[in-house]
């Protein structure tokens, strides 16, 4: 909000103030991060992947719907917000003031929001449930302004606590399909992807606004909405036929990864020549991720333990589970990610 005189200076120099507090924060945690590096020997402890573009073309299908999911339903918000104020002026009548502090709860409200629901999907899991309920909230909110004169804040608060809700649930289930030497074009295509729909979709919104009004507009982001609901539910869909771990709860995903490395341990999957000599061992495709003890006191258990369904060396089983240390500390995720299915 810029406006001519002492109000616009203020304004300008309280956004290059942010902007400097951002780097600073960026730049301390760099520092944090170099340190945590050096104590915790990550160079060490390296996948012995590579990092390629062309990782994209490997992502599951389960990644591209996440991607899908994320820009229909981010391009029926921020376009609407850009805009929002006007609209609150035009049909409900709200004053320049009012309008604008009904335009700004989703961001007020998501600020104190997105804690909370992110302390509930840790506890509870369901992302894939979480998402669906989001949409269909938001889908009410737009609803209630476009069919209704309901007083808008009563839409936006619905909005803003579904936009939470979303953030909390979606951004973190891509380490759960995403090995984690890949997290960084993945997160990178799926900022790219949402940028490239704000960007094409904000020009639409405008030009159905100037030209159709904004109940056509209205129409026009619960379209985007109910796209980005196919998705969730193809989503759903996928992930019900692989197994169900991104909508399972924190206790199911320690269960499953546990049975995972159990039937590894014990069955016929497990296969030697998933190790070479010049490579770690290519854990991600026998079990989900787990942490560098779990994993290093699952094989060495069962090598000092005997380990009789093992007729290998033991020099082999040794080289194994000091592999299977560095992998394991590289594939760490997110809490809310409660380490994840690598597919």
């Amino acid at each position: 909000i810029l406006q001519s005189g002492s109000s616009g200076i203020n304004a300008e120099y309280g956004g290059a103030g942010l902007c400097i507090l951002s780097l600073l924060a960026s730049v301390i945690l760099g520092f944090l991060d170099i340190r945590a590096s050096k104590i915790l020997k990550k160079e060490a402890s390296g996948t012995g992947e590579s990092i390629k573009l062309s990782d994209i073309t490997r992502f599951s299908t389960a990644t591209w719907l996440i991607f899908a999911i994320c820009v229909t339903y981010y391009v029926a918000i921020f376009p609407f917000i850009s805009l929002g104020k006007l609209f609150f002026e035009q049909k409900f009548g709200l004053t320049q003031n009012e309008a604008g502090i009904c335009n700004s709860l989703v961001y007020f409200i998501g600020a104190g929001a997105s804690p909370i629901a992110g302390l509930l999907i840790d506890h509870y899991g369901r992302n894939v449930a979480w998402l669906l309920s989001a949409i269909l909230i938001t889908l009410g909110a737009y609803a209630l302004l476009a069919f209704t004169f309901l007083t808008p804040y009563v839409a936006m608060v619905m909005m803003a606590i579904a936009y939470s809700m979303c953030a909390s649930a979606l951004w973190p289930m891509v380490s759960l399909v995403v090995p984690e030497y890949q997290l960084g074009t993945a997160y990178g295509m799926m900022q790219s992807i949402q940028n490239l729909g704000l960007g094409l979709v904000s020009i639409a919104a405008g030009t159905i606004s100037a030209k159709y009004g904004y109940f056509l507009l209205a129409l026009h982001f619960m379209a985007w909405l109910a796209l980005s609901a196919v998705f969730i539910l193809m989503l759903w869909v996928w992930d019900s036929a692989n197994g169900g771990f991104l909508n399972a709860t924190p206790a199911r995903r320690k269960e499953m990864n546990e049975e995972e490395i159990r039937s590894a341990l014990e069955g016929e999957e497990y296969r030697e020549p998933l190790v070479s000599d010049n490579s770690v061992l290519d854990i991600s495709q026998t079990f989900r991720a787990s942490t560098a003890r779990g994993l290093r006191s699952k094989y060495m258990g069962r090598i000092e333990g005997g380990g009789g369904d093992f007729t290998r060396s033991a020099e082999f089983h040794r080289s194994l589970a000091e592999r299977s240390i560095n992998l394991g500390a590289s594939y760490q995720f997110s809490s809310n990610a409660n380490r994840g299915l690598l597919k």
